[in-house]
């Protein structure tokens, strides 16, 4: 009886919700997406309990866990495989962590059209370290900043203490439009730019756009496909691996650079992004090319979706 009725709970709370505020910077996306009464967070909300009906009932409850963590990676690594379950199901039978006897690995997902075996999916997320004190300035600032027009915030490095909040804001609050200000105090580098652009709702956040420009997301992100390759099972069965790359710190260069070689250069005290593929000018220190040649070739192919949220697929 416990087990029959653990299979029909929902992944999101039957409550009240009366919060019309946007996502904070600190907490969960499972926190916000269960309180938030906004029409447009209801629709997301149906969208996910319309896929989450179709996972099978074997691996529902460790799902709904997952997906209602307040680890973003983890909550979000869950949705992507939900996503992609529901996408797949449309043209695909969808086996769920086959096991493969000969190893007792466990893929994602095996890929089937009847008894054909297509191809094994594996299945992850890269995302940028979520640091509390970052969390704190911009829900500060979108908080108390009497700005008409919206900011953007540029993270260049993450200090070891929290901010001074007030002096940020203080001297936030004194640009005009077009104007900048670096806030360089214990580590951190902070540039803040004051846009034309007026905000049209006082309730919006007062940065409009915030995002990362310090290295290491690349790194991140290949040892997230590195991982997946360790777990790569032996078969003739094509083996792919899905990534959702969850940071605008990282563009398709760097993709590139992480699956077949790449370097930056310094010239002048300015980091530079090496020349064009079929140069020479590149290091070969990528996933599928190496300093001996082509390599992995096991693996048939890297699946790359970039910032797939679950406000950008509901509907």
């Amino acid at each position: 009886m416990c087990k029959e009725k653990s299979l029909n709970l929902k992944v999101f709370d039957d409550i009240n919700r009366n919060y019309m505020e946007p996502k904070k910077a600190a907490g969960s996306i499972f926190e916000y997406l269960n309180r938030s009464g906004r029409e447009d967070i209801s629709k997301i909300r149906l969208t996910i309990e319309n896929w989450y009906e179709k996972y099978p009932d074997k691996y529902k409850n460790m799902l709904r866990k997952r997906l209602r963590s307040s680890d973003n990676t983890e909550s979000m690594s869950a949705w992507f495989e939900l996503y992609l379950y529901n996408e797949l199901i449309k043209k695909f039978d969808v086996e769920i962590e086959p096991e493969i006897q000969e190893t007792g690995k466990r893929p994602d997902y095996l890929i089937k059209k009847g008894d054909q075996k297509l191809f094994y999916l594996e299945v992850c997320v890269s995302n940028d370290k979520e640091d509390p004190n970052v969390a704190r300035v911009i829900d500060y600032i979108d908080t108390n900043a009497d700005v008409k027009n919206y900011l953007i915030m540029r993270l260049i490095q993450i200090g070891k203490t929290t901010p001074k909040l007030k002096m940020i804001l203080n001297r936030v609050g004194d640009l005009k439009p077009g104007g900048g200000y670096v806030y360089k105090e214990n580590g951190w580098i902070i540039e803040f730019e004051m846009t034309k652009m007026p905000i049209s709702n006082p309730a919006n956040r007062k940065i409009g756009m915030s995002f990362t420009i310090f290295w290491g997301s690349d790194k991140k992100l290949k040892n997230k496909i590195n991982k997946k390759i360790e777990q790569r099972v032996e078969s003739n069965i094509p083996y792919i691996i899905a990534v959702n790359i969850c940071s605008i710190a990282i563009d398709i260069q760097d993709v590139l650079d992480v699956l077949y070689g790449g370097e930056f250069v310094q010239q002048d005290g300015k980091i530079l992004r090496r020349k064009k593929y079929g140069s020479g000018n590149f290091i070969t220190n990528g996933i599928f090319l190496g300093p001996e040649g082509f390599r992995n070739k096991r693996i048939s192919g890297v699946l790359i979706f970039t910032n797939l949220f679950p406000w950008r697929t509901y509907g």
